[in-house]
């Protein structure tokens, strides 16, 4: 709600300026100025969101790590490297796939996180909504551990 009111208050501000305030080279300046401050505002916000994302991205990334049998665990850690990412991407595809069909013997359900998680790591636009996922999963997971107790 916050922000919303923050930006409509920004364009209307900006809308005012260019209405009343066209009378020399000088206000022209000023215009430019304050559209250049509110597109590097929502770039910075940007960038603070994305790094938060990624941050926590990790940390699930290596809890998740730990928790793997500790064969898997090193191969996980070499997979993120950003040179493989010609392993990453086939590897990760197939962990979705099997996690996909979990219900066979040897296929599991912590496969497709596993799969998300590392092809997040090279698709951009996926990177928010699993860690929103992730975050959900684990309260959840919590919550249901706490009633069980």
């Amino acid at each position: 709600m916050t922000q919303a009111f923050f930006e409509d208050t920004q364009h209307i501000i900006f809308e005012k300026a260019v209405v009343y305030g066209h009378h020399d080279e000088r206000d022209e300046a000023l215009r430019e100025q304050l559209a250049a401050s509110i597109r590097n505002t929502r770039d910075s916000r940007d960038l603070l969101r994305m790094a938060s994302t990624n941050s926590r991205l990790n940390r699930y990334v290596v809890r998740f790590q730990n928790s793997l049998p500790k064969s898997i665990g090193p191969w996980i850690k070499q997979v993120r490297r950003p040179r493989m990412i010609w392993v990453r991407v086939p590897v990760a595809c197939l962990l979705i796939l099997g996690g996909l069909f979990s219900f066979l013997p040897i296929l599991g359900i912590w496969m497709l996180p596993l799969g998300l998680i590392l092809l997040a790591q090279d698709v951009v636009w996926l990177r928010r909504p699993l860690v929103i996922t992730l975050a959900w999963v684990e309260k959840r997971w919590r919550s249901f551990k706490r009633w069980r107790q």
